[in-house]
């Protein structure tokens, strides 16, 4: 993966950085989100499986300046960090040998749950309360359809805390500075 910083007049840039974030060992990694202070998170491969991380251009919040693989959850063994929030906070999915799960990564990660009756959920994005949107999949009569979610970390708008189904979600949004 690699990171760029331009100096947009029009639609091209006139000059721009080119930042090389590395792998976690593997051949490969793939950036999913930045936020203004430069940090990226997405997938790297180790040399076997992909995992999700955070690169930081200095160390900040317990991890090391560079390529940090996030914690997966117990048994999990893959995953990816899809959303990055301003201070860093990253959400994304794991895999296990149970399929896949909304993850909030942090030490330890936290499972998000899944909507009854639904599948594969991946969160997307947080805010800088920790709430997060994502997305699930159901079944409907053959059909796989989509569901958004809010996770909530605390009761809020008139919701309880930890998932719930939202039938009006849009979007997904990044900026870099």
């Amino acid at each position: 993966v690699v990171m760029w910083k331009g100096d947009f007049q029009g639609v091209w840039a006139q000059s721009f950085t080119v930042t090389d974030l590395g792998t976690l060992g593997g051949a490969e990694s793939y950036g999913w989100d930045v936020n203004t202070a430069r940090s990226v998170v997405g997938g790297a491969d180790n040399g076997s499986v992909t995992l999700p991380f955070i690169w930081l251009p200095q160390a900040a919040r317990g991890y090391n300046a560079g390529m940090n693989a996030l914690p997966l959850p117990p048994g999990d063994f893959a995953g990816f960090a899809v959303g990055v929030q301003e201070s860093d906070g990253a959400v994304g999915f794991t895999i296990g040998p149970n399929g896949t799960r909304a993850v909030l990564f942090g030490n330890p990660p936290i499972d998000l749950g899944t909507l009854p009756g639904q599948f594969s959920p991946i969160a997307f994005e947080l805010n800088e309360d920790f709430e997060v949107v994502g997305s699930s999949l159901y079944d409907l009569g053959g059909l796989v359809r989509e569901q958004g979610f809010l996770w909530l970390p605390a009761p809020k708008y008139q919701l309880p805390a930890g998932i719930n189904a939202i039938n009006l979600l849009a979007g997904h949004e990044s900026c870099a500075a």
